[in-house]
């Protein structure tokens, strides 16, 4: 299930979004396609960042908000 609406803002202490809107999503399971492919990613990324890469280009998720810059040189994200 997803749905986008736009928003006022991100919450008091942090700055507005480009987009200006919010997204929500329902979690995604962690599937053995998924660990799989986590597996096949290669550094710089910890198991962590690969798994959510993973879901990522699983699911066809293209953006993710984060202050981890690692995010910032993955093809297709």
């Amino acid at each position: 299930m997803k749905a986008c609406q736009g928003a006022a803002g991100t919450g008091e202490g942090y700055p507005p979004l480009r987009s200006r809107k919010t997204c929500e999503r329902a979690p995604a399971p962690l599937t053995a396609s998924i660990l799989r492919r986590a597996e096949r990613l290669e550094e710089p990324w910890d198991l962590e960042d690969r798994i959510h890469v993973a879901t990522m280009l699983e699911l066809g998720i293209t953006t993710i908000i984060s202050n981890d810059e690692d995010f910032d040189d993955v093809e297709g994200i």
